[in-house]
């Protein structure tokens, strides 16, 4: 009976939808399906064939027909994975560059404060700084040693 009714909504869909459908069968016999109609070799044989023929027939074409329905769900849900794939590397990537980012940025500034000392200490050495001068580079290098702290600080945050 579910047999019957699989064939009886498949001849139902065949005919709403008017595609033609080949069909080849185990004995490599090639019918085409139009609607409710079976050709082989161009004939109308619906009516000559045997009613198991006709079911067999139909058969083979409900089981390829889901079977490339499933197949195209297949396709579908892996083309979905390779997007999320292809999203989730694009984040690493982004990730990674903005690590690599912080790094260069806290090392720039660590150089940056280490030439700036030695400048320092080079002028304060040879008696070349002003009490005001004094002053001012106190005040820079203690920016240059803020803006490490905040680099290292954005470094290891990532």
């Amino acid at each position: 009976m579910m047999r019957l009714l699989s064939v009886v909504l498949l001849l139902f869909l065949m005919l709403s939808c008017g595609t033609t459908h080949k069909v080849i069968m185990d004995n490599h016999e090639v019918y085409e399906v139009k609607g409710s109609k079976i050709f082989k070799d161009g004939t109308e044989v619906t009516e000559t064939l045997k009613k198991d023929r006709k079911n067999a027939i139909l058969d083979t074409l409900e089981e390829r027909l889901e079977a490339e329905e499933a197949l195209a769900e297949q396709q579908e849900a892996l083309e979905k994975a390779q997007k999320e794939a292809e999203e989730q590397q694009k984040e690493i990537e982004k990730e990674l560059k903005e690590k690599e980012d912080a790094r260069e940025a806290f090392f720039d500034a660590k150089e940056k404060l280490k030439d700036q000392k030695n400048k320092y200490e080079r002028l304060h050495k040879n008696g070349k700084l002003s009490p005001n001068d004094e002053e001012k580079w106190a005040k820079k290098l203690k920016k240059l040693a803020e803006d490490v702290a905040e680099a290292k600080e954005n470094l290891n945050k990532l």
